[in-house]
């Protein structure tokens, strides 16, 4: 596992190209009255060939043989008109609970939390 820094030098300058997801395990009801918690990994594709997975505070290589599928507006509920792909990663940053987020060079956020279960925020520039 790289730390921060390192992971910062990793994908800075490198373009995202494809954003995975492993099946969402759950629904998990451990708190009755809110929302279930499912649990899955992220992966994203830089530069067309490598492979790492992602989540609140880390950055490994992706060597699971586990089945990925392929994030899209649609599978995701994204905005339509919001892009991710074929974007340049300008920064990495931490927020002050030391959770990470990558900032595309169109403004667009992703971050993977780990709270009740995972999330994945893509959050557009608009």
């Amino acid at each position: 596992m790289l730390e921060f820094e390192d992971s910062r030098k990793m994908v800075i300058g490198k373009m995202l190209t494809n954003l995975f997801f492993t099946k969402q395990d759950g629904p998990h009801d451990y708190m009755p009255g809110i929302s279930p918690a499912y649990y899955f990994s992220t992966i994203m594709e830089l530069d067309h060939h490598k492979k790492f997975r992602f989540e609140n505070d880390f950055i490994v290589d992706w060597n699971d043989d586990e089945p990925i599928i392929t994030l899209t507006n649609e599978n995701w509920n994204l905005h339509p008109d919001l892009v991710f792909k074929n974007q340049i990663i300008v920064d990495l940053l931490k927020d002050k609970e030391g959770q990470w987020s990558f900032l595309l060079e169109n403004g667009t956020t992703i971050r993977h939390t780990i709270n009740y279960g995972d999330q994945l925020f893509i959050e557009p520039p608009f």
